[in-house]
């Protein structure tokens, strides 16, 4: 009972914004993909300006990724910090002590 997915969904014991933020990666690569190459493209046809553009296309792609995944890491770095404090709390309330791993 305790495994399935509706109790898990709604006892709030463990976060679902992980894997969440994992899915919200993909999608702002295809985002980032997507602008990318549209900035390029019309670059491309622009008759005034479309060398800016088609750079600012690659800027995006090859550095857009990047900067998108250092986003989403430290959003889940943000999880595993509380994790972790939940588990040294709960370390100390059982007389283990949070020092005594470390």
């Amino acid at each position: 009972m305790k495994d399935s997915l509706s109790f898990r969904m709604f006892s709030f014991s463990h976060f679902i914004t992980p894997t969440l933020i994992r899915l919200l990666f993909i999608i702002g690569l295809l985002v980032i993909a997507v602008v990318g190459l549209v900035t390029i493209k019309q670059g491309v046809s622009a008759s005034y300006g479309g060398g800016v553009m088609v750079l600012t296309g690659l800027f995006l792609l090859v550095l857009g990724p990047v900067a998108w995944r250092v986003v989403c890491e430290l959003l889940i770095l943000l999880f595993r910090m509380y994790d972790t404090l939940v588990e040294i709390e709960q370390r100390s309330r059982s007389g283990g002590g949070a020092a005594a791993k470390v």
